[in-house]
């Protein structure tokens, strides 16, 4: 998948802070429709954002696993309790 550079849509300002850059607001961005979203936030077409979300749910799903894991493994850490001399 192509990135937001070869897209033309990554803006790199300026040190100086001359370069304006427009941002949306939450509203048009979490209250959109697909087609709006795809049209005005992501700039893409609705078939590259629905593979987007078929690869991104299982990935996400697998994150949450592996953090619920390490979260146990540190819970069993603290309950084994360390002999005293």
């Amino acid at each position: 998948m192509p990135s937001l550079q070869s897209f033309s849509q990554y803006i790199k300002s300026d040190r100086h802070g001359s370069t304006r850059i427009e941002n949306l607001s939450l509203k048009d961005i979490f209250c959109a429709t697909t087609s709006d979203f795809c049209d005005k936030v992501a700039l893409c077409e609705i078939r590259e954002y629905q593979l987007f979300q078929k690869l991104y749910v299982p990935e996400s799903k697998l994150f949450r696993q592996d953090e619920k894991l390490k979260s146990e493994d540190d819970d069993l850490e603290e309950e084994k309790v360390v002999p005293s001399n």
